[in-house]
């Protein structure tokens, strides 16, 4: 109410609208949990002979060119703790990525992580060393996690307070890298993977003004060309190290 008693019908600012993000259903982190449990059984059995076999062993590829190893040390591990530990971040943090991103995003960022991983470790490790292990893969399930957080830091719920989460835990297993018996390269290519591939799958949306939730659009072709340039630039790498 004014001064000289007229009622003041100044409108009030609307409230800001909250809308739903589109989400996907997980599986295909189940699937990898799967895959790595069952590759864990033949090394209970002999591990002398799968590791020998699958490890990845820099002097084995760049010398013998044996490029399987790329893909299979990171199915292997070294131990009961070592499997149960990386699975365990990797239903974690997998679910959460699957859930924003969708699965076939989710397998190029886990793969993708999976490859940079082995490439620096295959380009900078001791020639002789053994590597096994997910945890290439899965610091790139967090590096993504962190772009998907920084992106709509200010528009998710909790979203700022999520991104320092997820930087603590990626520095945090950078660190852990430095410690004796733990592939520094194989955390940090990994990492390194999943922030460029996050950066090129990381969801866009649009709102058609009217639905309680917002649309995720389809990867495009921009988006593809960054997931080209990751595992290109991967085995350009490769070849020139080599």
């Amino acid at each position: 109410m004014t001064m000289n008693g007229n009622y003041d019908y100044t409108p009030l600012p609307p409230e800001p609208r909250r809308l739903a993000l589109p989400v996907s259903r997980p599986w295909a982190t189940y699937v990898l949990i799967g895959l790595n449990a069952a590759a864990f059984i033949p090394t209970l059995l002999s591990s002398e002979v799968v590791y020998g076999y699958g490890a990845l062993i820099p002097a084995a590829v760049s010398v013998d060119g044996q490029w399987w190893r790329l893909l299979t040390a990171a199915f292997l591990h070294g131990g009961v703790m070592h499997i149960v530990f990386n699975l365990y971040a990797l239903r974690g943090l997998g679910t959460l990525l699957e859930h924003f991103f969708d699965a076939r995003r989710f397998l190029v960022v886990y793969f993708g992580a999976l490859w940079t991983s082995s490439v620096l470790v295959t380009l900078f490790a001791a020639p002789d060393s053994k590597t096994v292990g997910a945890s290439g893969a899965i610091m790139g399930v967090l590096g993504a996690l962190v772009i998907f957080y920084w992106r709509y830091r200010t528009l998710l719920v909790g979203g700022q307070h999520y991104l320092t989460e997820m930087l603590k835990m990626a520095a945090i297993n950078v660190l852990i890298g430095l410690t004796p018996h733990i592939s520094f390269w194989g955390h940090f290519g990994g990492l390194l993977g999943g922030l460029l591939l996050g950066w090129a799958l990381c969801p866009r949306y649009e709102y058609d003004g009217f639905s309680p939730a917002l649309e995720r659009l389809p990867v495009g072709p921009r988006e593809w060309l960054g997931v080209l340039f990751t595992f290109g630039a991967g085995a350009a790498l490769l070849v020139w190290g080599g």
